[in-house]
């Protein structure tokens, strides 16, 4: 089951975010910075428990098509620090819009109480495997 989700994902998301220029290797990084821009990649890699090389390469590619900039921090000259750019600030309405459908697409057909019982199922489940991938 939950292979047919991830796979339809997948789709869903190539063929939506391609319209925008984007990739889905962004979603996470792109969310995380909406909330929290300027933020370093260290940060960043935690936030969102994904490795630092896989982080590495989707900001190089973001970098490319300049949606963020690496900036020197204040405080320590070694620390890159990720800020998004104005471009990347256009894309936050559409992307939203993006994810809020696909939300719509797996919740069709149920009540307002059976999304609410899904969402803390899910919200339970994201935090047990926060907690389990703390250390590794």
């Amino acid at each position: 089951m939950n292979g047919v989700i991830h796979r339809g994902a997948h789709r869903y998301f190539e063929k939506k975010l391609s319209v925008l220029g984007l990739h889905r290797g962004m979603i996470h990084i792109l969310k995380q910075l909406f909330q929290k821009d300027r933020v370093s990649q260290q940060e960043l890699s935690s936030g969102i428990l994904v490795d630092k090389a896989n982080v590495t390469r989707v900001l190089k590619r973001m970098e490319a098509l300049k949606l963020i900039e690496r900036q020197k921090a204040p405080s320590d000259g070694r620390l890159k620090i990720i800020c998004l750019t104005e471009k990347a600030k256009l894309l936050e309405a559409p992307l939203q819009d993006v994810l809020a459908c696909w939300s719509s697409i797996l919740t069709e057909g149920m009540d307002e109480a059976e999304k609410e019982t899904l969402h803390n199922l899910l919200v339970k489940c994201i935090s047990n495997v926060q907690k389990s991938c703390v250390n590794l």
